[in-house]
């Protein structure tokens, strides 16, 4: 949906817009790797072990996988300034204040890997591409409202709603398909509940970071 945002931005926003947000995007592509990479050593584990019925150890394992993805997700946040700093320079500070929310949507995107996975494997994946389909035409119309009345930072915080509800709806088609088994859902529950207040403290953090460096520049 990155694209989309991006393509929306230059038309009501323009290029200028599209390039803060390009770049902001562009940073939180390191958070994106990483869950790919990871995924893809995940899943043979995965397949595996349900192979065997192994459900007790999936849930452990996934539990510290969260766990550690979570870290990670924190840790790159953490180093949001710097990173928008060597990709784009001092003029691209702006684009700082925009990498809590594209982190929080990258983060629900990780959430949500725990389920497909499961869908793959059950050869049931119609269901991926109506979500896919649904998440995009909503984010096309929160955009349209978003930064035409707030501007294109909107963008990130519509983007990460639709991800969000992504996870949700995967979370209900497997649930027909005992999900539970190998997900600990009150535990993926959690975490994405507690993103949000951290994505927030963070949006806080960098307010004062960036005024900080105002005053002493």
């Amino acid at each position: 949906m990155g694209n989309i945002d991006k393509v929306m931005i230059t038309k009501i926003c323009g290029l200028n817009e599209a390039a803060f947000y390009g770049v902001a995007y562009t940073s939180a592509l390191v958070v994106t790797l990483l869950r790919n990479s990871l995924n893809n050593a995940w899943v043979p584990w995965l397949y595996g072990q349900l192979k065997i019925s192994n459900y007790i150890r999936i849930k452990k394992v996934s539990n510290l996988y969260t766990m550690m993805f979570s870290f990670f997700t924190v840790e790159i946040c953490f180093w949001g300034p710097e990173i928008i700093m060597v990709l784009g320079g001092e003029a691209y500070r702006e684009a700082v204040a925009l990498i809590p929310f594209i982190m929080l949507g990258c983060y629900y995107n990780f959430m949500n890997l725990f389920y497909v996975n499961l869908e793959f494997y059950k050869k049931k994946t119609i269901m991926i591409s109506v979500i896919t389909i649904v998440a995009a035409s909503l984010n096309v119309g929160l955009n349209y409202i978003g930064i035409n009345f707030y501007g294109y930072q909107a963008a990130a915080i519509t983007t990460a709603i639709c991800n969000g509800l992504i996870v949700l709806l995967h979370y209900l088609v497997t649930k027909k398909m005992n999900n539970r088994r190998i997900c600990d859902n009150r535990v993926i529950l959690i975490f994405c509940i507690i993103a949000i207040p951290i994505t927030f403290l963070f949006i806080k953090i960098y307010f004062i970071i960036y005024h900080l460096v105002i005053v002493f520049l």
